[in-house]
C-alpha cells in the first residue's frame, strides 16, 4: 500500500466483527481495532493490519487465518467466550 507498513481493513456490519481483534489473538495474530484511530466513531468494523517486520510467508499465513475468522463471523459462527490474554502489545 502507499504510505507505510499498514493496511486499513473495513468490513460490513460492526456487530459480527466486534471481537475480531480478540479472536485474532487466540490464533497468534495481533490486529488493532480501527476505532482507536478514528476521530469520530462510525458504523463500520475497521482494523489496522501492520506488517512491517514480517516475512512474506508470515503475512500470507496471517491473512489466511484472518480470512478464516472473517468467514466464520460472516456465516454466524462466533465463539461465546474467547480465552485471550488481558493485554497484548499494539503493533
Amino acid at each position: 500500500p502507499e504510505g507505510g507498513f499498514c493496511c486499513w481493513l473495513t468490513l460490513p456490519g460492526r456487530d459480527a466483527f466486534r471481537d475480531l481483534h480478540r479472536a485474532a489473538l487466540t490464533r497468534g495474530l495481533i490486529v488493532a481495532p480501527g476505532e482507536v484511530f478514528l476521530v469520530e466513531p462510525d458504523d463500520g468494523a475497521h482494523f489496522r493490519l501492520c506488517f512491517g517486520n514480517q516475512t512474506e510467508e508470515t503475512i500470507r499465513e496471517a491473512v489466511r487465518e484472518l480470512a478464516d475468522l472473517i468467514r466464520e463471523r460472516m456465516n454466524g459462527r462466533t465463539p461465546h467466550r474467547l480465552a485471550v490474554p488481558d493485554r497484548a502489545p499494539l503493533v
